[in-house]
């Protein structure tokens, strides 16, 4: 079930961790002001609470375009070759693979899809 009720029309832009969501609404309540908030201790019918959960409902359904991550952030792999292991802090898409930032010993490190090596919770 979509939830309710209508959010306000514009860019809805949301950070969290290392990732950006976008939602763009074309139709709805006029538009509001423009705001920029922590979603902490919202009110749960602020209009940003609202469109997240609309974002949060299209995404369930929506057809992946490019490739999906092997690793979720948060996952612990290890690093094929060298045998460190380390954190997926976060996961972008990059052509037709994945490219990951892994907290390896308190330093961040590049890996390839094909660089890590196993998620070690498996």
């Amino acid at each position: 079930m979509p939830p309710e009720p209508v959010v306000p029309i514009g860019l809805y832009v949301f950070r969290s961790g290392g990732s950006v969501d976008v939602l763009w609404c074309e139709r709805g309540r006029p538009p509001a002001a423009q705001d920029s908030l922590s979603d902490e201790g919202l009110d749960p019918e602020h209009p940003l609470v609202l469109a997240r959960r609309w974002l949060d409902f299209f995404w369930d359904q929506a057809t992946p375009v490019g490739p999906r991550a092997t690793f979720a952030v948060g996952d612990c792999v290890m690093i094929a070759g060298d045998g460190s292991a380390g954190r997926v802090e976060s996961a972008t898409a990059v052509d037709d693979t994945c490219l990951y930032k892994v907290r390896i010993a308190g330093s961040m490190r590049s890996v390839s899809e094909e660089g890590a090596d196993r998620d070690l919770h498996r």
